[in-house]
């Protein structure tokens, strides 16, 4: 089959398209911070449909993908993949209409149900409607509780009503759920912050400081627990058990203070270095200069 030549422009379009739906297959079928078990082996054979997306086809992918479905029953793992797919080309109706007929060919599946519940809620949320989103991420909780992905959405909506509580609750559902997934520590520790509890965001955040170093906002979140510890420090504000939870996690030194403004620094340099035009970078930037050591 040939395809028409295309501008660099779509081109690009295509190739961004394909990125963001094998990250998101990747990510949801893959890595346990959303279900060890996403998707069973499927009967179908995707590799012609995968090997479209590898190269940017994703609507050609879409394509065949939709034949497939209306040849017989089709399995979960080829509706997720249509569904994603469409998704990725921002058809936000198609996406819903395959996680719906999961849910409708899997009715008597509960964990196939909430997974496809838990894709059409990341659908709602991208387009905005909250109340959409909400209703099925709960759903999909109920039916499977505690997964990461899930759990992880439902702190954002929590933090973006101002239930911050109820935020930091999700997200440490979700860190129990998959440990090793950053996102939620990122976002407790920006609650933290909002809190006035650096001490909380650092000792949470700062395990992770090495492992997820290209994460600007770990950095970003982190430094300003930083510089919010050091000037605490400088008006001697920090009482023995913040100073051992420091130490818990390696903070430790002569000068209390000084050790944290290097922190500070580094991580902001850091920050830089990633997204110069990172959009809290100017309020880290002011924290910085009031720093006492600099």
């Amino acid at each position: 089959m040939k395809r028409s030549r295309q501008s660099p422009k779509a081109l690009g379009a295509r190739s961004k398209a394909a990125i963001a739906v094998i990250a998101l297959i990747f990510f949801l079928r893959f890595v346990p911070s959303f279900s060890p078990f996403l998707l069973a082996k499927g009967a179908f054979d995707l590799s012609v449909p995968f090997r479209y997306i590898s190269i940017g086809w994703v609507d050609w992918a879409a394509v065949q993908l939709q034949e497939m479905s209306e040849q017989t029953v089709p399995d979960e793992e080829l509706l997720a993949v249509l569904g994603l797919a469409h998704e990725s080309l921002g058809d936000y109706d198609e996406a819903l209409a395959a996680y719906e007929r999961i849910a409708l060919s899997y009715a008597d599946d509960p964990l196939a149900v909430s997974r496809a519940k838990a894709l059409a809620a990341n659908v709602y949320l991208r387009q905005g409607h909250i109340k959409a989103a909400r209703e099925r991420f709960l759903e999909s909780n109920r039916l499977n509780p505690d997964q990461a992905f899930v759990t992880f959405n439902l702190g954002i909506l929590a933090e973006s009503d101002g239930d911050l509580s109820a935020a930091l609750e999700w997200f440490e559902r979700s860190m129990q759920a998959s440990p090793q997934w950053v996102d939620p520590a990122v976002r407790a520790g920006a609650v933290y912050n909002r809190l006035g509890d650096p001490v909380a965001a650092v000792t949470l955040l700062r395990p992770h400081e090495a492992g997820a170093s290209r994460l600007v906002d770990l950095h970003l979140q982190i430094s300003t627990a930083y510089a919010a510890l050091a000037q605490a420090s400088a008006r001697g504000e920090l009482d023995e058990q913040q100073l051992g939870a420091l130490a818990s996690v390696g903070i430790v030194g002569d000068d209390i203070t000084v050790v944290l403004s290097d922190l500070a620094l580094h991580a902001l340099d850091r920050t830089r270095q990633l997204d110069p035009q990172h959009r809290g970078l100017a309020d880290l930037e002011r924290l910085i200069d009031r720093l006492p050591i600099r």
